[in-house]
């Protein structure tokens, strides 16, 4: 039989052992929920931090508004004798009410997440709509041109620019879509055909905001076909001369304002000749990136202005570019 005291012993050290052990236990247990509560805290302070400072969380849903896009203007040039209004220079007409109550209803946020830092991306965005047509025209485009996603060393994104329809219907099939192919951009104004403009500002807002690294933004309609491969010819010219503010098209010039129909010239503002500056047709353009930063602080600086493609043509001007005129977009 086991003497007593050593019996006492043993009971004594294993006693001791547990409690160690359940503190220990206690410890980590205590140390999880401290580290979780300082995350916690940690991030509340900062987001306190934020609004006392009078910057706003991060909101995918919410476009760059017209404060943060307009902190650096662009440099534009008035000609002596130009045709424009004095708008489209001093940059003094204010947009940002409209444009900051522009919302997101669908965003492909990681449509252009890096591959790497020396990825060379092109994206094209394309205006499409909520009609039934429209899907039809989205499903062949995917099928077929937007379906080459690489091409000579370039990465090729493309994305679907659409409003919003009143038909509940229409929006639901919209938002089934979205999350299929995560492709389309959807913001909260109408759908028609005079909100071209609303379109192409989003598009480029956009593509400022989740797509910055992209060398070329190619714009088109849905009812045009896109040479991939000559596209990324143009983009692999221009990176290699380290070309900037790039406006590339089928250029129009001497163009007077329609004063009635379908293409009826829209504007806030008289003009002062009905004469419209050079400008890209607009079934598709392309401007570099460095361009699109600098129209989007323009949007928020200049009149609107129906047609979308004569409006890019006069900010343009003001900015003094040479547009690129291309026989290639026919």
């Amino acid at each position: 039989m086991m003497p007593r005291n050593t019996l006492f012993l043993i009971i004594f050290i294993s006693l001791c052992v547990f409690i160690s052990l359940f503190s220990v236990y206690q410890f980590n247990l205590i140390d999880k929920v401290s580290v979780k509560g300082s995350k916690r805290m940690i991030k509340n302070n900062l987001l306190t931090l934020k609004s006392n400072m009078g910057l706003k969380p991060k909101d995918d849903s919410r476009p760059t508004t017209c404060e943060e896009l307009t902190r650096k203007l662009p440099k534009t040039v008035q000609k002596q004798n130009h045709l424009q209004p004095v708008e489209f220079f001093n940059l003094s007409y204010n947009n940002d009410a409209y444009l900051d109550e522009i919302r997101y209803i669908h965003s492909p946020k990681d449509l252009c997440k890096r591959k790497s830092e020396e990825e060379k991306l092109i994206l094209v965005l394309i205006i499409s709509d909520t009609l039934d047509s429209g899907y039809i025209f989205r499903r062949a485009i995917r099928a077929s041109w937007a379906n080459i996603t690489e091409h000579n060393g370039w990465s090729i994104r493309t994305a679907f620019i659409l409003g919003k329809s009143l038909n509940a219907d229409r929006m639901t099939n919209i938002s089934h879509e979205s999350q299929q192919y995560r492709d389309i951009i959807q913001g909260s104004f109408g759908d028609g055909y005079y909100n071209f403009t609303d379109k192409t500002m989003t598009g480029y807002r956009w593509a400022q905001q989740f797509c910055q690294h992209a060398s070329l933004i190619m714009r088109v309609t849905q009812d045009v076909v896109v040479n991939i491969p000559q596209l990324q010819i143009w983009g692999e010219l221009f990176h290699k001369e380290n070309k900037t503010r790039i406006y590339l098209g089928q250029i129009y010039s001497n163009v007077r304002h329609h004063r009635g129909g379908k293409y009826m010239f829209k504007c806030p503002i008289k003009w002062p000749n009905q004469i419209y500056p050079p400008y890209a047709a607009g079934a598709g353009y392309a401007v570099s990136m460095d361009l699109a930063i600098d129209l989007n602080a323009m949007f928020c600086r200049t009149p609107f202005v129906f047609p979308d493609d004569n409006y890019i043509g006069e900010m343009v001007a003001a900015l003094d570019i040479q547009p690129y005129p291309s026989i290639n977009f026919q």
